[in-house]
């Protein structure tokens, strides 16, 4: 169980008695608001995303959050981990939250949106989709550019796991004034469109799961998928296998895990994909006080 005022140390500098009173206090006051919220949608409250951990460690991250658009018209928080370890479950909640709890527009996109049409992926020789090449990175340069510049209306991929291929886009009408980014990719897709990720985001989350329970997570969902559909949608066991051990696995390893010590915090998720604990990387990137020469331009 992690302690909200240790979450509140780690975002905020200098932090003063007075001031963890009033958050904890407005902490509160949201998290009411949310509840009741959800408890009006929801049959069992206590299934619904990031309530377990929601006043030691989700709300006072937003509230930070929120403190920084003190100074801005617009933030990118992101969202990165292993496939399985609850990254849109999280971004999802987040999204709620933010909308309910401060009144701020949201718009939420995964890595796996900018995944290149499967007829593509297949024509370039790439028999799974996860590596950053199998994703089009001009299409989400551009996206990023079109939010950040405030061009809407604006429309937005959508990726249909279920079709392994892009779904119907999303028209987006209203500019966010937070834009959240999940995705085991996010980070080396906004390497690859501005050359680091040090100047893209305001806030970088990572989830620190372990291979094992990212496997077994990953594998549930598409069992389900695959189960519900009857065979139509998905990958079979043997194809999920095949999937993880050329795939996943190894873009894992080289793609996901370098950017734990980029990040700005690190959730260590525990069973039940609980936060069990939460650090400062080693070698913090300071992202929030990069000058953004990407999204300047």
């Amino acid at each position: 169980m992690t302690d909200p005022l240790e979450t509140y140390s780690l975002l905020f500098d200098n932090l003063k008695n007075c001031d963890k009173q009033s958050l904890l206090k407005t902490r509160d006051q949201v998290a009411d608001v949310v509840r009741k919220a959800l408890t009006s949608s929801l049959q069992d409250v206590s299934r619904m995303p990031g309530v377990n951990d929601q006043k030691n460690v989700h709300l006072p991250i937003l509230q930070y959050v929120a403190h920084l658009l003190d100074s801005r018209s617009i933030i990118f928080i992101g969202i990165i981990g292993s496939p399985g370890s609850g990254k849109s479950t999280i971004a999802s909640y987040w999204a709620i939250a933010l909308k309910l709890g401060f009144g701020l527009d949201v718009l939420m996109l995964s890595s796996d949106d900018f995944y290149l049409p499967k007829s593509e992926r297949v024509s370039r020789g790439y028999t799974w989709r996860g590596s950053p090449e199998t994703h089009d990175i001009s299409l989400f340069r551009d996206t990023i550019q079109n939010i950040y510049q405030g061009k809407f209306p604006l429309v937005v991929p959508r990726f249909d796991p279920k079709l392994d291929d892009r779904g119907a886009p999303d028209l987006i009408e209203v500019k966010p004034r937070v834009c959240i980014l999940e995705g085991w990719m996010i980070g080396k897709l906004a390497e690859m469109a501005c050359g680091s990720i040090r100047p893209f985001f305001d806030f970088l989350a990572y989830l620190n799961m372990s291979d094992i329970g990212a496997k077994h997570a990953r594998f549930k969902r598409e069992s389900m998928i695959y189960k519900e559909s009857r065979g139509e949608m998905g990958f079979s066991p043997d194809e999920m296998s095949s999937f993880w051990l050329n795939s996943l696995k190894p873009n894992i390893d080289n793609f996901v895990k370098p950017y734990l010590n980029l990040s700005d915090l690190i959730l260590e998720l525990g069973p039940g994909h609980r936060i069990c604990s939460i650090a400062k990387p080693v070698c913090s990137g300071a992202i929030t006080n990069i000058t953004r020469t990407y999204r300047e331009k």
